[in-house]
């Protein structure tokens, strides 16, 4: 699935684990799109170490993905795309995409994982 998007890196804070790093994520986003909806990557392709997952805001949005894939009419930042790397391969512990780091909800998303991850950033910026 071609997503775009805008990427944001973290580094594991000390004393968190992984599953930790996930449940912050998580509950970041649940409390911006109650109804989310997660979909775990199992994907035969993706290296070992690796933990992907997509949130998206509610079960419509992912049935949208599903048959429209990116759309900046139908799926625009409705989805958040999560890479967790245990074995810090590139330089991060994990990547979060998202569509435009401006949009409403999304900006406020970003705010609540940057609480989280105090190394949160763009390599764009």
């Amino acid at each position: 699935m071609e997503i775009g998007g805008y990427d944001l890196l973290f580094d594991k804070p000390s004393g968190m684990t992984y599953a930790d790093l996930e449940a912050g994520i998580l509950k970041v986003c649940k409390s911006f799109w109650p109804d989310m909806v997660i979909e775990y990557d199992d994907l035969p392709d993706s290296p070992p170490t690796w933990h992907e997952f997509f949130i998206y805001e509610n079960q419509r949005a992912k049935d949208l993905w599903d048959e429209k894939g990116y759309s900046r009419r139908y799926t625009h930042n409705s989805m958040v795309y999560v890479i967790i790397d245990e074995e810090y391969k590139h330089g991060c512990h994990g990547t979060i995409v998202v569509d435009n780091p401006t949009g409403y909800k999304v900006k406020h998303i970003i705010s609540g994982f940057k609480e989280i991850f105090p190394t949160l950033h763009s390599p764009y910026s």
